[in-house]
């Protein structure tokens, strides 16, 4: 007898299961040790079979060696830029030492220039020392000072043509800076044409992660349908095992009538039926087996490939973060690269303004040695000028202290006149006041004799007009004769009064006029002994400053050819390089340092005034010894 049961599982899926009652078990725990526990467990350890490779896990390792091969590729680049850096800072560095170099050699053409211009003076002052010599009447000491000059005149030759040694060399030093320069020009010209590559192969490593990106999308959806066609396989599983145990349940029901019937019917057909189940069970068993290991390598396979894409998928994922990580560190470097190239080339532009400048210094030099050159003469000539304005002023110093002294007399004699002057106005002064007092007496005496005369007049006419009363009163009677004597006098007294007034008034315009002159002149001798004073002060100034002029004109010649002496026995081949730079004396220096007048004043002399002129109108110094 034969029982069909279906059962759906979660999915819907109809489930056929077919159990043959005809051959019952002998008892359930029968029936369970053949069924077994095993195979209704999940707790069964899951044995992993190795799979062949599928084509995914093949295109996986290509894409793994391309990885590795852009990895070497990014390494080769990052030692390239690492290089290039080297170089960027080795062409910082040559630049920094043409550029010391540069300034080296320009100080070098001046302390050149300086000391070309010493010894060209030093040698016009020798020629003429040797001319002035040869004229003279020739002693041994002269000989003995001719033989030296013509020692340094042949020194100061051989430093000329260390000094145009040296010249050469600074000319082949730029020659040199030159090639560098031309040199790093290449050096950067190759950085560019390396930044260009590498921002190919960046591009190409941009290009191979989005195709990365891309195969890991692909892994991904593939990783998807792999799970969900093992949950398809779980869930059939689940099925299955449940049909099982219902066909369990379903043999355990009816195995207890078919026990009772099996009491009843006879022994040997059990033992046929029972055979006969024994073999069906085992049949089934066996499927079931294969059917189980079929989806348990489905399952175990899936899972390793499921395992495998997602390590795959991880290592691709590290891989895209690596290479993100390194285009941007490549394209920050790429930035520094153009920032230090824009640096460069402003640095290259600097130094061909270098260039240029130290060009036209060149050209400035060449034209300041020929002004030399020919300034050289002019020198020599004004060096005369002032030794011959050194005598003249030392001449015109004496006259100037004799007419001091001659003006001091002068004054001297000026003052006493004055003082006399005064003693005569004080003198003249006493008499007018006498003049004066007598004049107010004559005056007071007029008055008196005004009032007597008309008092006399006023008697002689009451005498006329009553002579009874002229007889009776006692009256001062006057004649003719007195009156007129009285009226002589009278006028005589008034002449004199005038003349003395005259006489007075004049003596005192005289004394005043005098004294007027005198004071002018004592004024004039002031300022004039003020113009002497300052004319002498100034004179004598400016003779120590010429003095001293000399004396330091003479001790730095003096010290310098010692020195070049000591220089020449010490370091005769490097004669340029330790020269120190030249001290330049000048007499507007010399004249600063004792303390030169601020203002000139008008010269009595005949050649103070245009000494004077000669040494201040001057405004830039126009005598140099190095």
């Amino acid at each position: 007898m034969e029982t069909k049961v279906r059962h759906l599982n979660n999915n819907g899926k109809p489930v056929v299961g077919e159990i043959d009652t005809s051959a019952p078990f002998e008892s359930v725990k029968e029936a369970v040790n053949l069924f077994g526990e095993g195979a209704f467990s999940f707790n069964k350890p899951i044995l992993r079979k190795q799979l062949p490779k599928s084509p995914s896990s093949e295109t996986l390792n290509v894409k793994e060696t391309q990885l590795r091969l852009a990895e070497k590729e990014l390494n080769k680049y990052k030692e390239q830029l690492k290089s290039c850096e080297l170089a960027k800072v080795k062409v910082l560095d040559e630049l920094d030492t043409g550029e010391k170099t540069v300034n080296y050699l320009t100080e070098k053409l001046k302390i050149i220039d300086q000391s070309r211009e010493e010894a060209a003076k030093v040698t016009e002052t020798e020629k003429l020392q040797t001319k002035e010599l040869q004229k003279s009447t020739i002693t041994k000491n002269a000989r003995e000072e001719l033989d030296s000059a013509q020692e340094k005149y042949a020194i100061f030759n051989a430093e000329l043509d260390s000094a145009k040694q040296d010249l050469r060399m600074i000319r082949k030093q730029l020659e040199v800076s030159m090639n560098a320069k031309v040199l790093l020009a290449s050096k950067e010209k190759e950085a560019k044409r390396l930044v260009a590559i590498n921002k190919e192969q960046a591009e190409k490593l941009l290009n191979e992660i989005a195709f990365i990106q891309e195969s890991t999308m692909h892994v991904n959806l593939a990783c998807s349908q792999a799970r969900e066609e093992e949950s398809k396989i779980l869930s059939d599983k689940d099925a299955i095992l449940k049909s099982y145990k219902f066909a369990l349940e379903e043999t355990k029901k009816k195995s207890s009538p078919l026990n009772e019937e099996f009491k009843a019917e006879n022994v040997t057909n059990l033992e046929t039926k029972l055979s006969d189940t024994t073999r069906a069970i085992k049949l089934l068993r066996k499927k079931i087996e294969i059917a189980r290991n079929s989806d348990l390598d489905l399952l175990m396979t899936k899972k390793s490939e499921l395992n495998d894409a997602r390590e795959v998928l991880q290592k691709l994922l590290d891989e895209s973060s690596f290479y993100r990580n390194s285009v941007k560190s490549l394209s920050s470097e790429h930035e520094n690269v153009k920032k230090e190239h824009l640096e460069i080339k402003e640095k290259d532009a600097k130094s061909e303004t270098l260039a240029s400048n130290l060009n036209l210094k060149l050209q400035s030099s060449k034209a300041e040695l020929e002004m030399a050159i020919l300034g050289e003469s002019k020198v020599v000539a004004r060096f005369e000028e002032l030794t011959s304005t050194l005598k003249q002023l030392s001449s015109e110093s004496e006259n100037v202290r004799k007419k001091t002294e001659a003006m001091k007399k002068e004054s001297e004699e000026l003052m006493l006149e004055a003082e006399a002057a005064k003693i005569e106005v004080e003198e003249t002064n006493i008499k007018l006041n006498a003049a004066l007092a007598e004049l107010e007496e004559a005056k007071n005496a007029e008055v008196d004799a005004q009032k007597k005369i008309k008092i006399l007049f006023e008697n002689t006419n009451q005498a006329r007009t009553s002579t009874s009363d002229s007889k009776s009163n006692s009256s001062i009677t006057v004649s003719t004769e007195e009156l007129e004597s009285l009226n002589h006098k009278e006028k005589e007294c008034q002449k004199l009064a005038e003349i003395k007034i005259a006489a007075a008034v004049a003596q005192m315009e005289a004394v005043r006029a005098s004294e007027n002159e005198a004071t002018e002149k004592i004024e004039a001798i002031r300022k004039e002994a003020k113009k002497v004073e300052e004319a002498t002060q100034d004179a004598l100034k400016i003779a120590k400053m010429a003095e001293a002029a000399t004396m330091a004109i003479g001790g730095e010649v003096k010290r310098r050819q010692r020195e070049r002496e000591k220089h020449k026995i010490t370091t005769p081949s490097s004669s340029i390089t330790g020269v120190a730079k030249p001290n330049v004396i000048t007499i507007e220096s010399i004249m600063a340092n004792n303390s030169s007048p601020t203002t000139t004043t008008k010269k009595t002399g005949g050649g103070i005034s245009n000494l004077s002129a000669m040494f201040y109108s001057r405004k830039k110094p126009w005598f140099y010894l190095d």
